[in-house]
């Protein structure tokens, strides 16, 4: 459960990209865990909500995803 063992994420990164309208992953409770990350000073993440999307990738995800990472390391 990775609720319950944020300590062992100390020191890294966590990004979260997520479709708005996605029937699988239920988007409160992505939204609680990565609330409750960005509370940790020390670990760095960032949560982004793609309106409308469903349960999948597009380009902009990814563009977003490679503009986080190169600002990141």
């Amino acid at each position: 459960d990775p609720y319950t063992h944020m300590d062992q994420l100390n020191g890294r990164s966590v990004l979260a990209l997520s479709g708005g309208a996605d029937p699988i992953v239920d988007n409160a409770a992505k939204k609680m865990y990565m609330e409750k990350l960005s509370g940790c000073a020390e670990i760095n993440s960032c949560f982004q909500t793609y309106p409308g999307l469903c349960h999948f990738v597009t380009t902009n995800m990814m563009g977003d995803a490679v503009q986080w990472i190169n600002k990141t390391i």
